[in-house]
């Protein structure tokens, strides 16, 4: 006569692999690169998470790796949260600590810019490109379009913060387009 085996009990299944699945659980997270007392901690409610939801485990088979991915799944999280809080805790250092708190529409700014100065600025952060691709269809040179974007940038960052020893005068010397490179040096003639 045939008599066809029970499958045991997902709960049993569960018992009986926690304490060697805990153990692998804190070596995953180990190998991930967190500490063995962060490891711990995220094992623990992991397993915890999965006796709660261990109706939803498909396959007996894959309690081991199904258990890991929720242990991932929270250090992820966590870290993304804790990541989150840190970052907005942290000042932007190429910021005046007064601009922090001040807040400036970009439209008054752009009213500082020449026409000339907005279409170099709409080509390179608008439409996003190049030097190199500003220069061939205006009549500056690449090197030259990103030094009158690098003034324009440092005057605006001036008018912004109100530090005009760093951009106001710079941005009041006239930039000088080149429409050619300059001529190279003739070698050939005696001194």
């Amino acid at each position: 006569m045939y008599t066809a085996t029970k499958p045991p009990n997902v709960r049993d299944v569960f018992a009986t692999e926690f304490e060697p699945g805990f153990r692998c659980t804190v070596g995953f997270l180990s190998s991930r690169g967190l500490n063995v007392d962060e490891a711990e901690e995220f094992a623990q409610a992991a397993w915890a998470k999965a006796w709660q939801r261990i109706d939803q485990l498909a396959d007996q088979k894959a309690l081991r790796p199904w258990v890991n991915t929720i242990a991932w799944r929270l250090v992820l999280s966590d870290h993304a949260k804790n990541r989150t809080e840190i970052v907005s805790e942290i000042p932007d250092p190429h910021v005046p600590h007064h601009a922090l708190e001040t807040w400036v529409e970009l439209s008054q700014v752009l009213k500082l810019c020449s026409t000339e100065d907005k279409k170099l600025l709409q080509a390179h952060y608008l439409k996003g490109e190049s030097s190199v691709e500003i220069s061939r269809h205006s009549d500056l040179t690449p090197i030259t379009a990103r030094v009158r974007l690098h003034r324009i940038r440092r005057a605006l960052r001036a008018a912004v913060t109100g530090d005009c020893k760093s951009g106001c005068e710079a941005a009041a010397e006239p930039a000088t387009a080149m429409t050619h490179p300059p001529a190279a040096p003739d070698w050939t003639r005696a001194a």
